[in-house]
C-alpha cells in the first residue's frame, strides 16, 4: 500500500515590512506567524529579508507549494514597486529550493471571501473574516497580514476543489 505524502502549502501576504504567513497541510490550516523585517527597504533590508524566510523554510516543515497574494495594481506606486522588488527575491529563493510559487489576485481573494470593504475596513473584514473561520485561533489572528495569508490559503483551496 502506498503512502500518500503529505502536501504542504505555504500562503503569504507579503509587505516591505510585515509577514503573514500561514501553512496548510492537505487543506488544514496547522500553523500562523508574522514576521516583521524593519528598516527602509534597501539591499541590506533584502538581505535580512531573504535570511529570514530561509531561517522559515529550515525551521519549519517542509513546503511543496507557496501561494503569494498578488497586489492590486497602482499606477505610479513606488509601494507596489517596493512590494514587488520583495515578492521577486522571495520567488528567487522559493525556486532555488525547488518550490513552485503561485499567486492568487487580492481582488480573487476579496470576492471568494466575500469581502466588500476596501483600506482600512478593509482590513478589519479580513481580520473578522479569518477569525470567523478559525474563532479557536482569533487570538492569533492578530494584524491583517496573518487574516490575508489565511484567506489566501482558503481561496486557494475553494479554487482547486
Amino acid at each position: 500500500m502506498k503512502i500518500k505524502k503529505p502536501n504542504t502549502i505555504l500562503c503569504i501576504d507579503a509587505s516591505t515590512t510585515n509577514f503573514g504567513l500561514a501553512w496548510f497541510m492537505d487543506g488544514q490550516l496547522i500553523e500562523l506567524r508574522n514576521v516583521v523585517v524593519k528598516g527602509k527597504l534597501d539591499i541590506e533590508k533584502l538581505k535580512m529579508i531573504w535570511d529570514e524566510f530561509q531561517n522559515e523554510l529550515d525551521d519549519t516543515i517542509k513546503v511543496d507549494q507557496v501561494i503569494f497574494e498578488k497586489p492590486v495594481p497602482v499606477q505610479f506606486s513606488s509601494a507596489l514597486t517596493s512590494i514587488n522588488q520583495v515578492i521577486g527575491l522571495l520567488i528567487g529563493l522559493f525556486y532555488s529550493r525547488n518550490i513552485p510559487v503561485d499567486w492568487i489576485h487580492a481582488m480573487t481573494i476579496k470576492s471568494k471571501m466575500g469581502i466588500k470593504a476596501h483600506g482600512k475596513e478593509g482590513k478589519l473584514e479580513s481580520i473578522k473574516t479569518a477569525r470567523a473561520l478559525y474563532p479557536f485561533l482569533a487570538n492569533e489572528i492578530t494584524t491583517d497580514h496573518i487574516a490575508d495569508a489565511i484567506l489566501v490559503g482558503e481561496t486557494y483551496k475553494i479554487l482547486n476543489k
